[in-house]
């Protein structure tokens, strides 16, 4: 952006814009607004003291917040820098490589479909993680196989202290929008109350679909001849339940 465009978004929309103290840009959280920075051109620019997920603070401009041209104090460049060893080590193509990306991706990117889910709750990547390195001996080298990394609190940061390493089924279970069924004093997915009570995979979901209650669906008798000695008149009223 040059001095003359970022003088005229200054003077147009940075006057509209509500900046609060905790707002977060990026590893950037804003702590107090800071005096205006003159540009090479001589121009006024509003700038914010900000505190980064390091612990370093740093003068940013708000045109350079909002326009993502600053994301960090400066470390996130220096860790890019440093996971050139990702590289030379030949991890680059690896699945620990692609989910530490993928990490950072959702935290940062807000062009990432699932920002919103990520770095727009505020959840974050703690400074050690930032280097791939550092990702790799404290969680990656474990990331094979269908395991994958989950955290315990899911509206936690992804840091040595809330993250692990799971199967993917399991992961399914830790999601915010994950649904759980209660019966008998117990409390599972559909998936594993399917197998708890010896029901084939997706049958008591496609109940639920038909209009059933958990209960019903779990309690109702099931049809007892197999399909093929069923009338036609059966197969109908047995499809319109499963299929709805």
């Amino acid at each position: 952006m040059t001095d003359k465009v970022e003088q005229l978004f200054e003077a147009k929309s940075t006057k509209k814009i509500d900046i609060n103290v905790g707002d977060k840009f990026g590893m950037l959280t804003i702590m107090k607004e800071a005096e205006r920075q003159r540009t090479s051109s001589g121009a006024s620019a509003r700038a914010f003291m900000c505190k980064c997920n390091c612990g370093k603070e740093k003068i940013i401009r708000l045109a350079n917040l909002r326009h993502h041209k600053t994301l960090s104090c400066g470390c996130y460049n220096d860790s890019q820098r440093k996971n050139g060893l990702a590289r030379k080590h030949g991890l680059i193509n690896t699945k620990s490589y692609y989910i530490w990306q993928g990490m950072k991706d959702r935290c940062f990117n807000e062009k990432n479909k699932r920002y919103v889910n990520y770095g727009g709750r505020g959840i974050t990547v703690c400074e050690r993680w930032m280097e791939f390195k550092r990702f790799q001996e404290d969680i990656g080298k474990n990331l094979v196989g269908d395991m994958s990394i989950d955290r315990v609190n899911p509206n936690g940061n992804y840091c040595p202290e809330n993250c692990r390493v799971i199967p993917m089924r399991e992961q399914s279970k830790t999601r915010r929008s994950t649904v759980f069924y209660e019966h008998n004093g117990k409390s599972m997915i559909l998936g594993d109350w399917e197998k708890e009570l010896g029901f084939s995979k997706g049958f008591i979901r496609n109940r639920i679909k038909s209009g059933m209650t958990f209960e019903e669906a779990i309690t109702k008798k099931k049809y007892s001849k197999p399909l093929s000695d069923q009338s036609p008149e059966t197969l109908d009223k047995i499809a319109e339940v499963i299929c709805g």
